[in-house]
């Protein structure tokens, strides 16, 4: 179906087998609107032509739409929560950051760091010189601005991607709960995994399609 857009363009809407509906639009990659009763979400796509398709390696493909659910698992990095509205500075910048709190808080001495845009470097750094602890550096990190991460557009189709089955797992390398966020946002509930030991949930159809 045809719909109206608010820039003059018309879009194609779409309804998924599990009530998610999507609109193709060639201008936009962004999901408008927050659940509303009786509806989950709605995303919006950006519009792909014939040839952008076909440089998705049929392998791909055919994990997206297993039967059962997708076999794909997704690992994130910290390039995915630089976009806006997420804005999580990346590591070399962030490091830097700690590094100048840390000098300012008198924990280390000016140049003490060869590299303060090594974060690696900088948290064994403060490990080592104080007392096996880097609760410190991870003070100085913006805590609270990584806990409550608005999620951008991209956080946002990954999790329609999880609920639709699509996506089995993701594995977040970062600090931001950006993806949490967005599942909260858009109404759909997802397990998390964020202690040592803790048992990966695995859905039984995909067990039963082994």
């Amino acid at each position: 179906m045809a719909l109206p857009s608010t820039d003059g363009h018309r879009c194609r809407q779409r309804t998924s087998p599990s009530g998610v509906r999507y609109s193709d639009h060639p201008h936009s990659g962004k999901i408008q609107d927050a659940p509303r009763a009786g509806q989950r979400y709605d995303v919006v796509v950006p519009h792909l032509s014939g040839s952008s398709l076909a440089t998705i390696p049929a392998e791909l493909l055919q994990s997206l739409s297993a039967p059962g659910g997708g076999q794909v698992a997704l690992v994130i990095g910290a390039g995915c929560s630089r976009g806006a509205p997420t804005s999580i500075p990346l590591a070399g910048e962030l490091s830097r950051d700690v590094e100048h709190q840390l000098v300012l808080n008198g924990r280390l001495q000016a140049n003490q760091c060869q590299d303060p845009s090594d974060l690696a470097a900088l948290a064994t750094l403060v490990f080592q010189l104080c007392g096996n602890s880097q609760a410190e550096l991870v003070q100085c990190f913006p805590i609270a601005r990584m806990r409550l991460a608005k999620p951008n557009p991209g956080y946002k189709l990954l999790v329609a991607l999880m609920a639709e089955g699509a996506v089995s797992h993701v594995l977040s390398l970062n600090f931001d709960l950006a993806v949490q966020n967005a599942a909260a946002e858009l109404g759909v509930d997802i397990s998390t995994v964020a202690t040592v030991n803790e048992p990966v949930p695995v859905r039984a159809a995909s067990i039963a399609s082994e």
